[in-house]
Parts: structure tokens; sequence; C-alpha cells
């Protein structure tokens, strides 16, 4: 058997040493954005796959029945509601996901710093304070956009998985109080 054929939908472009280390791994076709029809098309021919977890589309078993030689898919993220799992477990389909990698995924802080960034955004008001600067009316109507400070607020947070943890830090580190409701792990927790 020759190099192992994998489909990968997931962005990588932004990743460019990783795309040439799979590319000397595999026989590798990289296709994003992607479209459920195109690879509903294709699938039957590869191993393996690296769906994009914010496709428009889930891997489901419409898809999937396609996919006679798939045996692995692994997915760029902790969640894996974008894949039918049952169609996979029945199967034999092997699903991994970051959940559970432990130091990998406790290094990556591109999710909880855009969680970040869109909570000082709402409550700085920065969107429209920005349409007003680029239209030139910033002095005319600076009241309108005067937000709040993060200090001295309380901050209420569905869920301390691992995004949720980050950003009561961050909300912390602000100087605002946490209240968190876990409903997986705890129930309620004040002061996080």
């Amino acid at each position: 058997m020759g190099k192992i054929k994998l489909l990968v939908t997931a962005p990588m472009h932004f990743l460019p040493s990783i795309q040439t280390r799979y590319k000397n791994l595999f026989d590798i076709d990289f296709i994003y954005p992607s479209q459920y029809s195109e690879i509903k098309k294709i699938i039957g021919k590869y191993h393996a796959l690296i769906p994009d977890p914010g496709a428009k589309y889930r891997i489901d078993n419409d898809l999937l029945i396609e996919a006679n030689k798939l045996q692995l898919i692994v997915t760029p993220s902790t969640g894996t509601d974008h894949i039918d799992l049952d169609y996979c477990n029945i199967n034999k389909i092997i699903v991994k996901s970051l959940k559970g990698t432990g130091s990998v995924i406790d290094d990556i802080h591109a999710s909880d710093e855009f969680s970040f960034l869109l909570l000082l955004s709402m409550i700085k008001k920065f969107v429209p304070s920005v349409d007003a600067a680029k239209a030139g009316k910033w002095r005319e109507i600076e009241d309108r956009f005067r937000g709040i400070e993060l200090s001295g607020k309380t901050v209420g947070l569905i869920g301390l998985g691992r995004i949720g943890k980050k950003m009561a830090r961050y909300c912390n580190s602000f100087g605002a109080r946490v209240i968190a409701v876990d409903p997986v792990g705890l129930q309620g927790v004040e002061n996080v």
C-alpha cells in the first residue's frame, strides 16, 4: 500500500509548516473552502479526513456512506457535534478530536482571546464608535459611545471548560468579579 490518502477540508493555509509536513507524510488534498456536494463526490477515495469544524454542513451518514475507505476522522476542534458519531461507531471509523490532548490544546489561546475581545468590544461599544470615526462624526456623537469599565463589574459565564476558565482569568485580571455555571462539572461557582 502507498501513502495514506488524506482529505483536508479544514482551513490550514495559515499553517504552512504543517501543510508541508503533511504533504511529505500523506497523499493529501487540501480543499478549503469546500461544499458538501463536492466532498460527497470524492470522499470515497480517502482513508482519512480532517474536516472543517466550521463548515455549514455536517459529516453525516449521507456523506459517510460514500466514504467506503475512510478509517479515521481527526477534527481540529475539541467538539465533535459536526460529525455523525453513531455512524462512525457502527462502521468502525475512528474519530479523534483535540479534547483531552492536555498541553496541546491548553497552549491554544485563539478562541478564548477572541471571546474576550468580543466582550470588550461590546462593553466599549467598539464597532459603532469605529463606524462613527470612519464617517468623521466622532466629536458630535461621542457621548453615545461611552462604554463601561470591566473593573468592578460582575461577569457571568456559562461553562467552565478550557475557554471559560481562561475567560474567568482574563476578567479577574481586569478587576471583574466572575460568577460561573458549568452544566457539565460544577453547578455554580462564585469568584472564579
